[in-house]
């Protein structure tokens, strides 16, 4: 509702209409598991499986133009399915003075789209630059997926950006960037969300000390990379670090992939260039997470039963990363990812 800037006179605008075929999301799920415990409790553990099916899931659908009612409705758009697995393994290593236990666990979870309603087939559509990926809509691929426009290289002649379009290079940004890319003419990479995940975790004890060590990994998925973007630079001074390895003279082409900055910007070559190929990375990794060391000295007091004087230092960040840049996925998606710092605890516990 408002007034029209243009006869001063109040007006109303639908913002939902009504849809009789709309029914209730309906899912079904099914879980398996059995505990376990061998070795007269050295190692015990649980395994884990279920399914999970979705049908009738809301979704933005488009409406004809001309039925005078806007241009798109929710509508029960979508069936999906998943199924995923876990194990958790406890195990005691070394009993005795030096005690020394570990606990394991891994998960596995893949998805599909099994039906969706789709009519727009534009490729910038599926690309997810907007923040983090976007939902595939592709029958048979993950629910969340990781696509790029085809990428030709940088140009030896001057550094810009090279695409394809009906399978010759091009540097058509506007057409590449728009109806010139269907989903078809795009390069699939996989899931954006990790297949594989789990943690480890050893505690060892001695005496009245204890040491505690805990790593996390995820497995089998991409991510986009962030690089620059010349429009944002010349606009709002946001920088990257890659303007450091851009195109400046023949022969970079050789050695880099981030293109030449030329002005004034052109928003499609900065588009084209983010959502391409180049940019993508497998995100696999693994994480140290914290290490903590606590001491227990025999104190025998009235005022409370015990006391721990501890130490913890947590975000350690990656030891293992698969993509050559050495980024941290977790903290890749979006411009203003910032890797959490580095921090040091002391303190003392009790109980009264």
């Amino acid at each position: 509702m408002g007034n029209s800037t243009n006869t001063g006179l109040p007006f109303a605008r639908f913002s939902t209409y009504s849809n009789p075929s709309l029914k209730w999301e309906t899912s079904a799920m099914t879980n398996l598991g059995v505990d376990f415990s061998i070795l007269k409790d050295r190692l015990s553990g649980s395994l884990e499986y279920f399914h999970k099916k979705g049908k009738d899931l809301f979704g933005i659908a488009s409406l004809d133009y001309s039925g005078g009612v806007g241009q798109s409705i929710v509508k029960n758009v979508a069936e999906m399915s998943g199924n995923g697995w876990e194990i958790q393994l406890n195990s005691i290593n070394t009993p005795g003075r030096l005690i020394w236990k570990s606990s394991f666990n891994i998960s596995g979870y893949k998805d599909k789209i099994d039906k969706y309603l789709l009519s727009n087939y534009q490729g910038s559509n599926f690309l997810g630059l907007a923040g983090g990926p976007s939902v595939s809509g592709i029958i048979g691929s993950p629910v969340y997926s990781i696509y790029g426009y085809r990428w030709g290289g940088l140009d030896p002649a001057n550094g810009d950006p090279i695409g394809y379009l009906n399978g010759n290079t091009s540097k058509d940004y506007n057409l590449i960037t728009g109806q010139g890319t269907q989903l078809s003419d795009l390069v699939y990479y996989g899931s954006a969300v990790p297949r594989i995940f789990g943690g480890l975790g050893n505690a060892f004890k001695y005496g009245n000390l204890e040491l505690n060590i805990q790593f996390s990994f995820k497995l089998d998925y991409f991510f986009r990379r962030n690089s620059i973007q010349y429009a944002n630079l010349n606009t709002t001074g946001q920088g990257h670090a890659d303007y450091g390895s851009r195109w400046k003279q023949p022969g970079d082409e050789l050695n880099t992939d981030v293109p030449s900055q030329i002005y004034p910007t052109v928003s499609a070559r900065d588009n084209f260039y983010r959502g391409s190929e180049v940019l993508i990375s497998k995100g696999d990794h693994i994480r140290l997470q914290y290490i903590n060391m606590g001491y227990s000295p025999n104190i025998r007091s009235k005022v409370f039963r015990s006391l721990t004087v501890y130490a913890t230092v947590s975000n350690l960040g990656l030891i293992w990363a698969a993509n050559k840049q050495g980024l941290d996925p977790d903290y890749e998606i979006g411009l203003n990812g910032l890797i959490p710092p580095k921090t040091v605890s002391i303190g003392v516990r009790t109980s009264l």
